[in-house]
C-alpha cells in the first residue's frame, strides 16, 4: 500500500477544503461595508470600529493564507526528502557517538534536534505576526529582547525539558507491557494530564507570567459573591500581566474539585488599562457577566465533559497505535528503513500525524460543534442569573477591543468557530434575555 500517496491526497485534500472556507470569510470581509451591518450590529460597532476590524481581518486572512500554504508546502517537501528520517538518523549517530546508544537517549536527542530547528524556522514568521501586523493594530506590546527570551525561556525549560520526559516514559511503557501498551500508556497520558492541570498554573505559567491576587475592592466582593450564590469553590482570583505581551484580553478558570481559581487579564480590566491599553477593558458589572458566562460552564458540566471525551479520544488514539506499531511497511513508505529503522517514538509521530489524521480532523469538526452547544448553554445560564444584557456590552466590548469582525460567512464559521459569531450569539442572548424577563414579570 501506497502510504505516502494515500496522505498527500488527504493533506493538499484538507488544505483545499480550508482554503475554500478561507475564501469565503475573506471575501465577506473585504466587500463588506458598514451598511451591511444589521441594527444590532450598529449599535455595538461604530463605523470607525469596524472600518478598524476589517482591516486587521483581511491583514489577519492574507497572513493566514500564505502561511498555510507554505506549511503545506514544506511538510510536502519534508516527507518527499526525507528530513524527518535525516534528523532520526542524525540523533542516533550523536547519541551513539558520546556512547548513549539506546532508544531512550536517541528520543531526546531527535526532540532536542527538531525541536531547535522548528523554532528557528518559525521565527521569521512569528516576528512577522507579532511586530508587523499585530504591531500595526496596536496589539503588540513586546520588544524583539522579550520576545526572543521568552521563546528561548519555552523551548529550553519546558518545551524539550517535558516533551522527551514524557515520551521516553511512553517508550518505556511500550517495551515493557508488549502487546497491552495501550492501557498503560493511556493511564500514564492521563496521569500527566490531571498532573499538568496542577502543576502548570502553579509552577509553570508563573516563570513566564506575573499573577498578583486581585485586590481588595467593590470587582472582588462582587465576583466573590457570585462565586458563594453557585456554591463555586473559590480559593484564589488573581490578575496577569497579560498587557506586557498583548492588548487582547481574557479570562479563564482552573483547578481540582474544591480547589479552584479564576484569572483574569488585566486588559479584561478598564481600571487596570493603562498606556497602550487605556481606554479599553470591561466595567466591574462587566466582567461579573462574563464570569457567570464562565462559571456556567463549570455548573453545567462542561468541564468534566471535555475531560471524558479527552480521556476516550487518548485511549482510541493509543489502541489505534497498537495496529500500526508494527507495520514495518508503513514506516519504510516515510523513509524509515535498514540503520534508519523508526523507534517507538517516531512510530507515533508517524502514525499520529498520517494514518489517524483523518480520524482527528473528523473528532475536531464534531468538537467545534459540541464546544459551540456549550457556549450557548453557558450564556443561557448567565442569562438566568441575570446577566444577559451585561453579558451583550461585554461582549460588544470585547469584540471591539480585540477587533474581531462582526461578519462571518456560515460556512467558515461551521467549521473553524468553536464559539459562535457575535452576530448569532448576540441575538440567542437577547431571545433568553426576553424570556428570563417574562418568567420574572
Amino acid at each position: 500500500m501506497d502510504y505516502m500517496t494515500q496522505w498527500f491526497v488527504f493533506l493538499w485534500g484538507v488544505y483545499a477544503l480550508e482554503n475554500y472556507l478561507n475564501f469565503r470569510q475573506w471575501k465577506v470581509v473585504r466587500k463588506s461595508t458598514y451598511s451591511d451591518l444589521n441594527s444590532m450590529l450598529k449599535s455595538h460597532f461604530s463605523q470607525e470600529s469596524f472600518k478598524k476590524s476589517q482591516s486587521y481581518a483581511d491583514d489577519k486572512m492574507k497572513y493566514g493564507l500564505i502561511h498555510e500554504f507554505y506549511e503545506t508546502l514544506r511538510t510536502t517537501a519534508f516527507t518527499l526528502f526525507f528530513i524527518s528520517p535525516a534528523f532520526w538518523g542524525k540523533a542516533k549517530e550523536i547519541s551513539n557517538q558520546y556512547g548513549f546508544d539506546n532508544e531512550y537517549y536517541h528520543t531526546c536527542m531527535v526532540i532536542f534536534l527538531t525541536s531547535v530547528f522548528e523554532s528557528i524556522i518559525g521565527l521569521p514568521w512569528s516576528y512577522y505576526s507579532n511586530f508587523v501586523l499585530e504591531a500595526k493594530h496596536g496589539f503588540n506590546n513586546m520588544t524583539v529582547k522579550f520576545w526572543l527570551t521568552d521563546k528561548v525561556k519555552k523551548l529550553f525549560t519546558i518545551g524539550i525539558p517535558l516533551n522527551a520526559a514524557i515520551m521516553c516514559l511512553i517508550v518505556w511503557v511500550v517495551k515493557f507491557f508488549g502487546d497491552n501498551f495501550y492501557i498503560y500508556a493511556w493511564v500514564l497520558m492521563s496521569i500527566v494530564m490531571f498532573v499538568m492541570m496542577y502543576v502548570y498554573p502553579e509552577f509553570i505559567a508563573p516563570l513566564f507570567d506575573k499573577y498578583s491576587p486581585l485586590k481588595e475592592g467593590v470587582l472582588k466582593e462582587k465576583i466573590e459573591k457570585l462565586a458563594g450564590s453557585l456554591e463555586f469553590p473559590l480559593k484564589k482570583l488573581y490578575v496577569v500581566d497579560g498587557s506586557k505581551r498583548s492588548s487582547h484580553s481574557n479570562a479563564y478558570m482552573y483547578g481540582f474539585r474544591n480547589n479552584k481559581r479564576i484569572v483574569l487579564f488585566d486588559t479584561l480590566i478598564a481600571s487596570e488599562c493603562t498606556g497602550k491599553n487605556e481606554g479599553k477593558g470591561c466595567e466591574d458589572d462587566e466582567i461579573v457577566a462574563v464570569l457567570g458566562h464562565e462559571l456556567g460552564h463549570w455548573k453545567m458540566g462542561h468541564t468534566v465533559k471535555m475531560l471524558i471525551v479527552q480521556e476516550i479520544l487518548t485511549f482510541v488514539t493509543f489502541y489505534g497505535f497498537g495496529f500500526f506499531i508494527n507495520n514495518d511497511e508503513l514506516f519504510a513508505n516515510f523513509g524509515y528503513k535498514d540503520e534508519l529503522e523508526a523507534g517507538v517514538y517516531i512510530k507515533l509521530i508517524v502514525v499520529l500525524t498520517t494514518i489517524m489524521a483523518p480520524m482527528f480532523e473528523i473528532v475536531g469538526l464534531f468538537m467545534t460543534l459540541f464546544i459551540r452547544s456549550n457556549e450557548f448553554e453557558a450564556d443561557r445560564f448567565a442569562v438566568g442569573l441575570g446577566y444577559g444584557e451585561l453579558l451583550e456590552k461585554a461582549l460588544a466590548k470585547l469584540f471591539n477591543d480585540n477587533s474581531n469582525f462582526p461578519l462571518c460567512d456560515s460556512w467558515y464559521a461551521w467549521k473553524n468557530h468553536s464559539h459562535p459569531h457575535f452576530n448569532e450569539r448576540v441575538a440567542e442572548l437577547r431571545v433568553q434575555t426576553e424570556k428570563f424577563k417574562a418568567k420574572k414579570q
